[in-house]
């Protein structure tokens, strides 16, 4: 990934922030809306297809507790 790079037709990448074993996260704006965003692109690596049914549930299960204060919020997969 690349700085200045857009992302799913919509999110441009404006800085890395810091990566870790599983995954790099950016600062981004969403070009619609203008609004920024923190975009958490995980490795290949991380979730192999053995994996991809635990990722998707973890996914679903943030999606359901939206709006809590102390978790982040999930706008695109």
């Amino acid at each position: 990934m690349q700085i200045d790079q857009l992302i799913l037709g919509k999110y441009r990448l404006l800085e890395f922030l810091n990566s870790g074993g599983f995954s790099s996260v950016f600062r981004a704006r969403e070009e619609m809306t203008n609004r920024e965003v923190a975009l958490k692109a995980l490795a290949k690596t991380a979730y192999p297809a053995s994996r991809m049914k635990f990722l998707l549930n973890e996914f679903q299960a943030m999606s359901k507790i939206w709006g809590h204060p102390n978790i982040v919020s999930i706008h695109t997969v």
